[in-house]
């Protein structure tokens, strides 16, 4: 008993400081990736078509590794190598910013591969769930969003002092410590099912239930605004007079609000159930983009980020948790990664090229209202299906197939 007690105390530091460290890469690789386009002279039109690329990179990787940590496990191998490989190309961002065949090259095959992460991180966290017992994903996750948080604070007005290019050394600092944090973390064992994953398996499986088809479908419609407001907050920031400081606090007030309702997920969704807490997530995101949307300052933009506590912080974890009880476990990584890819990575294709051009013709924020509209039937549509006699009861074994 104690050394159950002792794992678990020892896998949730280790995911704690793997949570901090990923989030504080995040916001040094996403954060500012817009804006850091737009001071290099590039419009929102090649901004939005250099998203949507990575948007189609992200549905060849975001397979790819949920497959590979599926059939093999290694968790840790998969971080190393992304972050490994955007160590050494980081610096060459910078070196090469005037030519669009690079900007293109390192958008689509490094920063891809980092936002394909994001997903995986949190299957890993569900499949260690079913190995040690006590460990809660959404004090793991509000973990990462408070980091974020202190990151968008504090590196941003490094940033601001040394310059964008401060962010190569700021990242291979963060990178030393997650290191540490792969090394001491324990990969997933592997369960009797998982020995015949494959794609075409995973594929044939998650698609027989229809709960997660309409997840799925709902999903894409809301990720529209979902999406738009990541990539495009820090443009509309700008855009309102703010500068590189006000992008950062931005960032801070946006984690720093969602980090109590996720820290408090669990009781929440028990209390509510998960699929209409995920629903409200989904309608919450809709909302925020309305919010956003009409804002007259940058200051006004920074209050309406505080609607992070009712979008994000629900909709995130609600997705995470609804599939971990719609799917088998030996399916989980494969779930979660094809939810990334065709709610994420497709919204993002398809949308970025609209993204950057009603910004351009019209304003920021005029395209995140035309883009709430998606959301608000996406949301609709989930929160009416899940109490129709449609929806089907989650699993109660975690190996079963679908019903």
């Amino acid at each position: 008993m104690q050394s159950a007690s002792l794992d678990l105390k020892r896998t949730n530091r280790s995911f704690m400081l793997l949570e901090a460290t990923f989030f504080s890469i995040m916001f040094l690789t996403d954060g500012f990736f817009a804006e850091i386009l737009s001071m290099f002279g590039y419009s929102d039109s090649f901004i939005g078509i250099v998203l949507m690329a990575m948007g189609i990179a992200c549905v060849i990787f975001q397979p790819l590794f949920g497959y590979f940590c599926d059939k093999y496990r290694n968790y840790r191998a998969l971080f190393f190598c992304v972050y490994g490989f955007m160590a050494v190309t980081m610096p060459l961002f910078f070196y090469f910013h005037d030519s669009k065949l690079f900007i293109m090259l390192y958008s689509v095959i490094t920063l891809a591969s980092s936002k394909a992460l994001f997903t995986v991180l949190d299957s890993w966290i569900s499949k260690i769930q079913k190995e040690v017992i006590g460990v809660d994903y959404g004090k793991l996750r509000s973990f990462g969003s408070i980091s974020f948080a202190v990151a968008a604070f504090a590196l941003s007005q490094v940033m601001m002092k040394f310059g964008n290019q401060s962010s190569v050394w700021l990242f291979w600092i963060i990178f030393s410590v997650m290191t540490y944090a792969l090394y001491i973390l324990p990969n997933p064992s592997r369960f009797e099912t998982e020995k015949n994953v494959s794609i075409k398996s995973a594929s044939k499986i998650l698609f027989k239930n229809r709960n997660y088809v309409v997840f799925l479908i709902c999903s894409l419609l809301v990720s529209f605004p979902h999406v738009a407001v990541l990539l495009f907050s820090s443009r509309l920031i700008s855009s309102l007079g703010g500068d590189v400081g006000d992008i950062g606090f931005a960032n801070f007030i946006m984690a720093a609000s969602e980090f109590f309702v996720i820290l408090n997920f669990t009781k929440i969704a028990n209390k509510l159930g998960t699929e209409l807490t995920l629903g409200l997530g989904m309608l919450g995101t809709a909302i925020k983009a309305v919010l956003l949307g009409l804002c007259p300052t940058a200051g006004f933009a920074m209050l309406a980020l505080l609607s992070q506590t009712f979008s994000y912080a629900l909709l995130i974890p609600g997705a995470v948790r609804f599939i971990g009880e719609q799917v088998p476990r030996s399916y989980i990584a494969s779930a979660m990664v094809m939810y990334q890819t065709l709610c994420q990575s497709l919204a993002q294709i398809i949308g970025s090229p609209f993204y950057g051009a009603l910004a351009e013709k019209f304003s920021v924020g005029t395209m995140l209202l035309i883009m709430s509209i998606s959301g608000f039937f996406g949301s609709i549509g989930f929160i009416f299906y899940c109490r129709s006699p449609l929806f089907i009861k989650p699993l109660s074994d975690p190996e079963a197939d679908f019903v």
